[in-house]
């Protein structure tokens, strides 16, 4: 990519000292080289540092949601959702239950039904 990079920018006038060695000896690094080497150094810094702030902000809103789950089991099995006035919604509940249990709870719902004079359903 920054290799790209500097082929493209070297094409400018402005850039033409590119292609000059900075180097001679052992082996030739022209200016070109060496701004690429700097881009890529300077592109894996700001990686690295989108990476860490990412990672910090994830890691705090990560805390934030388990937070927010926990104190809602919290709420739930302590007893604090109930509706004020006796057990709330539990009572109902449990009474309906017990109407539903007695042995002719279904004639309420289906009058209709069950036995006849003729002997047929």
């Amino acid at each position: 990519m920054v290799t790209g990079l500097v082929r493209i920018l070297g094409t400018f006038s402005i850039f033409s000292f590119f292609s000059v060695n900075l180097i001679g000896t052992p082996f030739a690094v022209n200016w070109g080289q060496m701004f690429a080497i700097a881009a890529a150094i300077l592109i894996s810094l700001l990686n690295y540092i989108g990476v860490k702030k990412a990672g910090e902000f994830q890691l705090v809103f990560t805390v934030l949601k388990v937070a927010i789950i926990l104190g809602i089991v919290a709420v739930c099995f302590s007893g604090m959702g109930n509706a004020p006035g006796g057990d709330g919604a539990t009572s109902r509940v449990r009474s309906r239950a017990r109407r539903a249990e007695s042995p002719d709870s279904w004639r309420r719902w289906w009058p209709r039904c069950g036995p006849t004079t003729d002997g047929m359903i």
